[in-house]
């Protein structure tokens, strides 16, 4: 059957099923890949931390990920239109329950005078209890206008960083040298404003061209670029003399470094890394046309995804074993160091080699960027009937709004000194992070993303029915009867119970019980 895909309405689609893997992996790789993926496994002992990531990959990714897709295609909507196209003017009884739970949770926070969380909670449960599965939707569209206010700083500074390895502006010695620079930076509120506005305004000029034109074309320059680079990287890394000891730390599995809570953060972060719970796969999903194999489609991207992240490693610890660096340093492994390690490169090539890293870095960021901008624009699009340009417009809007915010408290609170008091006043000091920007993060990634993934896989097993989804996904696939069953176990009991463990542990309410029992 050709590739062609058939319009619907005047909804746009993607033209090939290349252009379709190429987009939704874009969106999937991304700092979480380079950036992330990296330290926290130098963090969590290496390579038995990549296997169990590897498994939460093939057993919580895929039949989410499928599942998202599903959704999309069936209702060719945005995340919010779709739950609300797949369950109209109904009350979920399972949606009731969970809003009486948490306007329950509210209750008892609040009279534990927990004021802040608790009346956060009780608003919670009543606008479930009012919208439904909607509320879900919504909170996808607009999770990512969060979650590109603060991207965007980073992807900001990999500009700079990129630019400056290539003009040979990075000559420090030791990762102290290399964090001097960063936090001068990280507090130049001109320099990371103006780089920041740059990386939108690039996300922007892709976005402006639609789908097949924007997305889809720069999708298919972008993504071979980036591996293409790593390739260089790894190629010239595992050259360097030592090298062999960084292959064997993030290859190696020695269960012996690995802790509960390193499995749980390879839990959470193959949630995170694949984009699940942020609506970027259903409405790329809504992009599909019915002759797509789903299944297929799922393996391609998470291939793909899982390639990157394993490419970013044998990139990096090869270079930083070789050069003596410290694998466990953190999230100051990309920024501080990695510009000292180039920097020891035989031969004066190392400023070339930190380039061509920052590059891959930005593109990156930039593939995964244009995804979370997507998702309000075709909110907009759809729910308001806005042409594209203004549906852009609005959306940059709200993003550059809170993105002021999240570069003005990059690292501090220095210039938001009455926001932080008045969160201190709600939430309790202990509970306000080191900055707005980490807030935002924190905000999003340990609260609620996984809620909002916990509330799709609930929707599929339980409200939409695992009956309907498969409905779906045999459309434009053959012969995959016999995993169905498999999947639909997943969906229904696994997965949910994943996902609750990875919030309980994003909210260190496993500690908590933890020192309450043996206390």
């Amino acid at each position: 059957m050709s590739n062609e895909v058939q319009q619907v309405g005047k909804r746009e689609h993607f033209s090939s099923s290349l252009g379709f893997v190429l987009a939704i992996a874009g969106s999937a790789i991304g700092l979480g890949n380079i950036w992330k993926f990296p330290f926290v496994t130098g963090m969590n002992g290496g390579g038995a931390f990549v296997l169990v990531y590897l498994l939460c990959i093939f057993f919580v990714g895929i039949p989410l990920m499928v599942s998202e897709m599903s959704i999309g295609r069936n209702t060719q909507k945005n995340p919010y239109g779709a739950f609300a196209k797949l369950f109209p003017n109904k009350k979920s009884r399972l949606a009731i329950v969970l809003s009486i739970l948490t306007i329950l949770s509210g209750i008892f926070m609040i009279l534990a005078q927990n004021y802040g969380f608790g009346v956060v909670t009780l608003l919670v449960g009543l606008i479930l209890l009012f919208f439904g599965f909607k509320f879900v939707g919504f909170v996808q569209v607009f999770i990512d206008v969060i979650l590109l206010a603060y991207y965007s700083v980073i992807g900001g500074w990999s500009i700079i960083y990129m630019y400056k390895s290539f003009l040979n502006q990075l000559q420090y010695n030791t990762p102290d040298e290399a964090a001097g620079f960063f936090n001068n930076l990280s507090v130049d509120l001109s320099m990371t404003l103006v780089f920041q506005m740059i990386f939108l305004f690039a996300c922007m000029f892709v976005l402006l061209k639609g789908v097949k034109e924007g997305i889809e074309k720069w999708s298919k320059i972008l993504m071979p670029t980036m591996f293409f680079l790593l390739i260089a990287l790894i190629i010239n890394n595992l050259t360097l003399k030592g090298s062999g000891a960084g292959v064997k730390f993030f290859l190696y599995p020695d269960f012996s470094k690995l802790s509960t809570a390193g499995v749980l953060e390879a839990l959470g972060h193959s949630f995170f890394t694949l984009s699940l719970g942020m609506g970027i796969v259903i409405t790329y999903g809504s992009y599909l046309s019915k002759d797509q194999n789903l299944f297929k489609a799922s393996l391609q991207t998470i291939f793909l995804d899982t390639c990157a992240s394993l490419m970013a490693g044998l990139a990096i610890f090869p270079a930083v074993f070789a050069m003596g660096g410290r694998a466990a340093a953190g999230p100051q492994l990309i920024f501080e160091v990695l510009p000292a390690t180039f920097n020891k490169f035989p031969g004066g090539t190392g400023f070339i080699w930190c380039g061509l890293f920052f590059l891959c870095l930005t593109i990156a960021a930039l593939t995964s960027g244009m995804s979370l901008l997507e998702i309000p624009i075709s909110y907009f699009m759809d729910q308001f009937n806005m042409k594209r340009i203004k549906a852009i417009c609005v959306s940059m809007a709200l993003v550059v709004a809170l993105g002021v915010f999240a570069s003005l408290s990059a690292v501090n609170w220095q210039y938001l000194q009455g926001l932080y008091h008045a969160l201190v006043k709600m939430f309790g000091e202990a509970h306000v992070s080191s900055s707005f920007f980490n807030l935002l993060d924190t905000f999003a990634s340990a609260y609620v993303l996984p809620l909002s993934g916990l509330m799709t896989a609930l929707f599929v097993g339980w409200v939409w029915g695992t009956r309907n989804t498969e409905d779906e996904l045999k459309l434009g696939a053959e012969k995959i009867n016999k995993v169905l069953p498999i999947w639909a176990v997943l969906i229904r009991y696994i997965i949910p119970v994943v996902i609750v463990i990875i919030f309980l542990h994003g909210v260190n309410a496993i500690e908590y019980v933890r020192e309450l029992f043996l206390n």
